[in-house]
């Protein structure tokens, strides 16, 4: 069974492919089979871009997540399967303390903004950011060192 989830934004679709494993004492276990970034495009022909690579059929889909600001441009089921949306501070939070299979930890999610989350998967709880992003944070260590590359 996969899970997949989305990161629609501005100008970048972003997506995780996740394997659920169920063990013998039904305890589920979830892998990360893979990462997709694309330019803006179609998000029908995004997904399907996406079963091809990993070689996922449909019915094997459990779910399909999204967050960003496309995310409230698309509809809540592709085809039979449903879309659940959600917002960004908690798909950083859960994804970040999922992906790195830790119990708790400190989330920090550099965009077009700068945003830094605590997660324990019960509570998420934001101690700070910033509007400035990773392009802004080149550019001033470009300036600062007067370097062209960091």
């Amino acid at each position: 069974m996969y899970i997949l989830s989305f990161d629609l934004g501005s100008t970048n679709i972003k997506a995780i492919v996740l394997q659920v494993h169920s063990s013998k004492n039904n305890e589920k276990n979830i892998e990360l089979i893979g990462k997709v970034r694309e330019k803006t495009v179609d998000f029908a022909l995004f997904i399907s871009s996406v079963l091809k690579k990993y070689n996922i059929e449909k019915k094997d889909i459990k779910v399909i997540i999204a967050t960003g600001t496309g995310a409230s441009f698309i509809d809540d089921k592709y085809e039979d399967i449903e879309i659940i949306k959600v917002d960004e501070f908690n798909a950083i939070a859960y994804g970040g303390v999922l992906l790195s299979k830790l119990d708790e930890a400190i989330i920090v999610s550099i965009g077009t903004g700068t945003t830094i989350l605590y997660s324990d998967l019960h509570k998420i709880e934001r101690l700070g950011g910033t509007g400035l992003g990773g392009g802004t944070f080149v550019g001033l260590s470009n300036a600062i060192l007067q370097n062209k590359k960091v």
